[in-house]
């Protein structure tokens, strides 16, 4: 990789914006616990910003900390970046400080590796087969893991494998704690799952502050007594008439040329005597005292306002001061208050004010949401709920707070929350919108795929621990890696490669991953048909694709900042899966592709062990679009958008491992096809500032419209046809100057059905319009984009 390349994917001021945005957010956050995050997030960030400075991280490397093998499981911060931190290191915990309490390390050199030496002890070993007996344990990083296993082997005989184990780890004894978390609560074992566990979900409703609106409104009513007192007590002291808004013969109000209501009645002021002068000033002090313990609003300080503007006129009448100057001004502001509230006394200020003292007496949504965190907390907290019916009942008596009175109703928003603990089917979260995206699927994922590539290991203790070093492994975050290297695998863990020995190749194992695998590709597919499948769940996919024996090459998407310009070997055979699939289809001639070529192309392998072949073909297609060849992240975008149209970025080979196009239907395809354009015209339809969030929307837009074009690929003519009307008569719905700018899009796709191809600037003239391809990347000016952008 060239010089100028790798400083596009291994960039120091990155980090740098990252720490500047930590930094705003400690020093103004209004909520302490986010400001302590920040804290905690700069440290992270400049830990790894150092690291990469002083050389004691080398960045792109999948070992990037020196000394420290890749199963270790590294602290990383966004972008990829390794601070150099263990997780499995770090001041001693709560369990490890109790343990430390009935075991001496003097003899060791740290207190961890006292610990780790007690746990391979009699005793120790004893209480490991207790744990993996009654699951009464918990693996928050996969090193915690490793010793139960160790304790499953010895108990089974297995000494030399135990010791290959122990061999890989001892030399991190002082440092690394590779027990597990003791827990009194059996693991749940279960096909259901919840996207968060009970537990985070009653942290977050406990933290809940009511909105600077609502207080703000619940302020300002509190202070309408006193504004209504303050009305009362300057009508009072009118002389003559009452003050009204004046209207003409027909009855309609009467303005003046400024535009102000013309007011008719006596004097403000001119009736006042000793008593109403007590009563003013009275009335004064107990605004100045509720200002102390309700400040007013900006509304209700505001010199303009009527607040402020009577509230002086009755200080000057309480001195004694006329109001001379003033009087006219305050006449009509006296008059309008009482024309559009109500006169002191009428029923229609009686029944605004009713209205509003309801409105207050409101209970606030956090502080029920309070109320139900305290019923979360009475469950077990590491798990799901089975329902959220039992937490949504009203406030009880014995639950009552000041603003959460008996009775009160919980809330639709704090439902909502709830709802990310239900522990249910992966449908019924797809269903319910819980899961609202791939990258949600991809949360909750592992866990599934945990208990299926557990169901290969006959032994239920075994079986139990995999699941948990499982789910733990996959919470690890990647990192940012060159030169095509590759993420760790979960059996590159010395302790988890002890397990595979013991795992059953069974029919029923394949079977069931083989199922598995369709659920979460067909629900990610049919759930978020516009998205492409992210990198997370992808990982789920492919360790599916394992189980199940298939073969059905998964690629991950690429980030353009770190592209090498080669892609792996099984880019080149996810591609000529596409090929064999969508040869000769509306799909091969609206992206211009030579699927021929795909098919005839060997895999020889050159820089870095990529298909060198492969990578020139996508740069070759990408040319049209990327008219400055230099090294840039958008250049580099524009070759990998060719690559994931070439290998429809996973959609090819799932349909294919899986028959997933019988098993839709034309019907099904068609549908997904017009929830595609659905989703892009909804996308366009909103209003977003210039630069990042419109490129943003552009290049996802355009994936959805390769979504789109390979639903309909597998339909027939007709049907193709059909959603070409359908989109005519969708984007003629949309905003004009939209639709003007998207349609070449859409006369680009009635082209490519008929036959028609674009020429070699992606643009060709159809029906006396002109026709364009639809792509997300480009070096220069984007056709659709909303205004010019500035190149770079």
């Amino acid at each position: 990789m060239s010089e100028e390349g790798r400083d596009i994917a291994v960039n120091p001021g990155y980090i740098a914006g990252l720490i500047d945005a930590a930094l705003r957010t400690a020093a103004n956050h209004e909520d302490a616990a986010t400001r302590a995050r920040a804290e905690a997030k700069i440290a992270r960030l400049t830990a790894a910003l150092e690291g990469m400075r002083s050389g004691a991280v080398s960045v792109g490397s999948r070992t990037p900390v020196r000394d420290t093998p890749a199963w270790a499981t590294l602290e990383v911060v966004r972008g990829g970046f390794a601070t150099g931190a263990l997780l499995a290191n770090g001041p001693l915990l709560d369990h490890e400080r109790a343990a430390l309490e009935r075991a001496s390390a003097s003899d060791f050199s740290s207190e961890r590796a006292a610990l780790n030496a007690r746990a391979l002890s009699p005793e120790g070993l004893d209480a490991l087969r207790a744990m993996l007996a009654s699951a009464t344990f918990r693996v928050a990083v996969p090193e915690e893991g490793a010793l139960l296993v160790v304790a499953w082997l010895l108990a089974h005989g297995q000494r030399a494998e135990a010791a290959d184990v122990l061999d890989a780890i001892a030399p991190f004894f002082d440092r690394l704690r590779f027990y597990p978390v003791p827990d009194p609560r059996p693991l749940p074992e279960s096909s259901v799952v919840s996207l968060v566990p009970a537990r985070e979900v009653a942290r977050k409703l406990d933290a809940r502050r009511p909105a600077r609106r609502v207080i703000a409104m619940r302020d300002s009513l509190a202070w309408r007594t006193l504004y209504d007192r303050v009305v009362a007590l300057l009508a009072e002291s009118v002389e003559g008439s009452p003050l009204v808004v004046a209207r003409d013969e027909v009855g309609a109000l009467v303005r003046d040329a400024h535009g102000d209501f013309v007011v008719d009645g006596g004097t403000v002021g001119a009736r006042t005597d000793g008593a109403w002068l007590a009563r003013a000033r009275d009335l004064l002090a107990e605004i100045t005292a509720a200002a102390r313990v309700t400040p007013m609003s900006k509304k209700l300080s505001d010199p303009r306002e009527s607040f402020t503007i009577l509230r002086e006129a009755l200080a000057s009448l309480a001195r004694g001061e006329p109001l001379a100057a003033k009087q006219r001004h305050v006449r009509r502001v006296l008059a309008t208050a009482m024309h559009k509230r109500g006169a002191p006394g009428s029923d229609k200020l009686d029944a605004l004010r009713a209205t509003q003292a309801r409105v207050r007496a409101m209970p606030l949504h956090a502080e029920v949401a309070k109320v139900v965190a305290a019923r979360l907390a009475k469950v077990d907290s590491e798990s799901g709920i089975a329902s959220i019916e039992a937490f949504t009942q009203p406030v009880t008596d014995t639950e009552a707070r000041p603003d959460a009175p008996e009775g009160a109703a919980v809330p639709r928003s704090v439902e909502k929350k709830l709802l990310r603990a239900l522990e249910a089917p992966l449908e019924e979260l797809v269903a319910r919108k819980v899961i609202t995206s791939g990258e949600v699927l991809a949360i909750v994922a592992p866990k599934i795929t945990a208990q299926v590539r557990a169901a290969g290991i006959e032994d239920p203790e075994l079986r139990r621990v995999y699941t948990a070093i499982y789910a733990a492994f996959r919470k690890r975050r990647s990192l940012l890696l060159l030169a095509l290297e590759k993420q760790v695998k979960v059996h590159e863990l010395p302790w988890v490669a002890a397990i595979d020995g013991h795992r059953s190749r069974s029919l029923s194992a394949a079977t069931l991953s083989a199922q598995t695998l369709e659920q979460l590709a067909t629900l990610a597919i049919t759930g978020f048909p516009q998205a492409i499948l992210p990198n997370k769940l992808l990982q789920e996919l492919s360790a599916l694709v394992g189980g199940a024996n298939m073969k059905a090459p998964i690629v991950e998407e690429i980030a353009a900042d770190i592209f090498m310009g080669t892609f792996s070997e099984k880019y080149l055979d996810a591609a000529k899966v596409s090929a064999s699939l969508l040869r000769g289809t509306l799909y091969e001639r609206y992206y211009g592709l030579p699927f021929d070529r795909v098919l005839a192309m060997e895999a020889k392998k050159g820089r870095y062990g990529g298909i060198d072949a492969f990578a020139q073909l996508c740069t070759a297609l990408a040319a049209p679009q990327s008219k400055d060849s230099r090294a840039s992240v958008a250049h580099n975008g524009t070759i990998i958008e060719q690559q994931q149209l070439l290998t429809t970025h996973n959609l090819a080979s799932l349909f294919v491992a899986l028959s997933l196009k019988d098993k839709l239907g034309a019907p099904g395809l068609d549908g997904l096809a017009r929830s595609c354009a659905k989703w892009i015209f909804a996308q366009h339809a909103q209003k977003l500032p210039l630069g990042r969030p419109q490129l943003a929307r552009l290049k996802n837009t355009a994936y959805a419209w390769r979504q789109m074009l390979f639903f309909a690929s597998l339909t027939d003519l007709e049907t193709q046809r059909a959603l070409v009307r359908w989109t005519r008569g969708a984007l003629a719905e949309q905003d004009p100057a939209f639709a003007e700018r998207f349609a070449p899009a859409v006369a680009g796709l009635a082209m490519a059905v008929e036959g028609g191809s674009f020429g070699p600037d992606a643009t060709a003239t159809f029906e006396r319009a002109k026709a364009q391809r639809f792509l997300g990347w480009t070096t220069g000016n984007h056709w659709l984009f909303e205004a010019k952008r500035p190149r770079g």
